[in-house]
Parts: structure tokens; sequence; C-alpha cells
């Protein structure tokens, strides 16, 4: 756990926009980067959707990425910013 919260002050210091969500609420979400001493580094906190409904599935949107969690500290903004470049050219239904 120590390597991710160092990770997310590192995004946080980069610049990058980041958001708490939590399946438990938005109260956790907060209460947990508190307690993580992170509250400030997160620009809100959410409670963490059970159902989307949308046009397109999560998986085909452009500019998104998922990363696990226990994967996250081995990478850089730099990292992810190349990650979404390369997602936000690919080929799907809605370019």
């Amino acid at each position: 756990m120590t390597t991710l919260v160092q990770h997310v002050r590192d995004l946080h210091d980069a610049g990058v926009a980041l958001f708490a969500w939590s399946t438990a609420g938005a109260a956790y979400a907060r209460a947990t980067a508190a307690e993580l001493g992170l509250e400030g580094c997160f620009q809100t906190f959410l409670p963490k959707p059970h159902i989307i409904i949308d046009d397109q599935a999560p998986a085909e949107w452009r500019r998104f990425i998922h990363v696990h969690s226990m994967e996250a500290s081995a990478k850089t903004s730099e990292d992810y910013e190349a990650a979404l470049r390369d997602r936000a050219g690919s080929p799907g239904p809605h370019r």
C-alpha cells in the first residue's frame, strides 16, 4: 500500500486530475484518502457506480484505460499519457 500511496502523490504532483471512488460510497472514499494522508490529492470523491447506461461499454471509451491498483506503482504519469494517446487513436465504433 505504501508504494500506491506514493504513486498517488507523484501523480498529483505531476498535475494529474485524480478522483477517488468506492462501492462503499463517496464518504468512505474521502475517509480512506484522509486516513492515508491523500485527501488533498483528489479533486472530488464519488460513489462507484453499480450500473452504467451508455451507448458504449467502458472498454470502448477513447482516452480511458484501466490499471489495477497492484500494477499502478510501476507506472508513471508519462506511461499513462502514452497509453491514453494509443487508446485515443485506436479504431472503434465511435471515433
